[in-house]
């Protein structure tokens, strides 16, 4: 009954493999995949399901780790058809002549929709496929995106001890989930738990900024047992294109804008409501522009629809996808982009927005107030009367548009600095060059 599950998935697998080849470099021989004994490799583990928007963060890896590294393997649970069209193109536009890069997917078959996220399944397959990728963990650096991928800390752990272990934590995943309950009080703590394991499993733990060593589960212990394993500067780049010389402050035709996941954590139905204010508060029409999806896009959607009237108070223009490489024409129309949110870590929007001269409203939360310098490159506000808080600040920046353009400005030149590749490569070859000391 093995050998007849197992030459049934083989055709599959294999097609898998081979779809995949002539645009990620995969060695296929057979069945197999064969990793070439060379060194500077590293192999970088993804749990769950890689969508649009997790595909771009593996081609920041590629960009940041591309001039240090002679191989990068890319090790998947599972993958959606349109991220592997966005990856493709981006290997042929944007990532000709680097590393081999290799891109291995443990469950062979593609994923239309993202699938409710399940610990216990991707622990399965991982498990089922140890032999498989057994020798990809035999290399420089393993780094584990994400903090509940303890099937693959484990795995890493026991299949290879000489690798160093890097656990990549862009967000902590117990800070999405409210105790406004005694099943989710219990869920948060047990991902609480988990995550802590997780980090003390890692040889480093790399967060994105020094305020989310705050948010590190037991951070007084994490730190202790640690030591100086714990880098905060492990921030993800921001693309060239972002970069590019920004529109002139008059010719920005939206006042407000959103761009994001339309989730309950992000404020929305409040985000909604001080845009249905505004025009009173300003006394002046009001142009805003939302982008994105979720669960919450019925009510989004609604609410554009009842607002779409040129002639009325407010004008809403709902977008639901916009392809990343075309996103930063929209943060040029935006005047302010706001982003509240109750649990994130650095999130790509407000570094995105800021290289591209909005002035940024968001919250207090994760690595945010490392990149806002409040009234200064931005505006932090706190988790209170979130309505209130924003109206408020909106009306005083719309007395002053010559503060707005120059927060902007100074937003970009912040983002600049530490966020465009270049500086982003040297702070993970200093990353890779501990690891290797280690």
């Amino acid at each position: 009954m093995k050998n007849t599950t197992t030459s049934m998935f083989k055709p599959l697998r294999l097609f898998t493999l081979l779809t995949l080849a002539p645009i990620i470099n995969v060695v296929v021989s057979g069945d197999k995949v064969y990793v070439d004994k060379e060194k500077k490799c590293v192999t970088i583990l993804f749990s769950g399901n890689i969508t649009s928007r997790r595909a771009a963060h593996i081609m920041k890896f590629l960009e940041i780790l591309s001039p240090w590294m002679n191989c990068i393997n890319i090790v998947a649970t599972r993958i959606e058809k349109e991220a592997v069209i966005d990856f493709s193109s981006y290997r042929r536009e944007r990532f000709s002549g680097g590393p081999q890069v290799r891109f291995i997917i443990l469950e062979p078959q593609f994923n239309s929709i993202e699938k409710k996220k399940s610990l216990l399944k991707d622990i399965v397959i991982s498990l089922a496929q140890l032999p498989r990728i057994r020798e990809y963990l035999k290399c420089d650096g393993i780094l584990i995106t994400g903090t509940i991928n303890i099937a693959n800390v484990m795995l890493s752990r026991l299949s290879s001890s000489k690798s160093r272990l890097l656990v990549f934590a862009g967000g902590f995943s117990y800070m999405g989930i409210e105790a406004n309950s005694l099943k989710n009080a219990a869920k948060r703590c047990l991902i609480y738990l988990i995550e802590f394991v997780h980090t003390l499993l890692a040889d480093y733990l790399l967060i994105e900024a020094p305020t989310m060593r705050r948010h590190v589960p037991f951070s007084k212990v994490t730190n202790a047992l640690l030591k100086n394993k714990l880098i905060d500067f492990a921030n993800l780049c921001v693309e060239d294109y972002f970069f590019q010389d920004c529109e002139k402050f008059e010719s920005r035709i939206y006042d407000i804008g959103y761009v994001g996941a339309l989730e309950e954590r992000r404020y929305i139905k409040e985000l909604l409501l001080t845009m249905k204010y505004l025009p009173r508060f300003l006394n002046k029409k009001v142009r805003v522009l939302i982008i994105g999806d979720g669960p919450l896009r019925h009510v989004v959607e609604s609410f554009a629809k009842k607002y779409r009237d040129p002639e009325s108070a407010i004008f809403v223009d709902y977008i639901p996808s916009v392809p990343r490489y075309r996103l930063q024409n929209y943060y040029r129309k935006i005047k302010i982009l706001v982003l509240p949110t109750r649990s994130d870590g650095l999130p790509n929007t407000i570094i995105e927005a800021m290289a591209s001269c909005c002035t940024v409203i968001s919250t207090d939360i994760g690595g945010i107030p490392s990149v806002i310098d409040n009234n200064v490159t931005g505006f932090i506000i706190q988790n209170g009367n979130i309505v209130l808080e924003l109206l408020k600040l909106i009306k005083q920046l719309f007395s002053n548009d010559y503060k707005i353009a120059k927060i902007g400005t100074d937003a970009r030149q912040r983002v600049l600095k530490s966020f465009s590749k270049v500086p982003v490569q040297i702070k993970w070859k200093h990353i890779l060059d501990l690891a290797r000391r280690a």
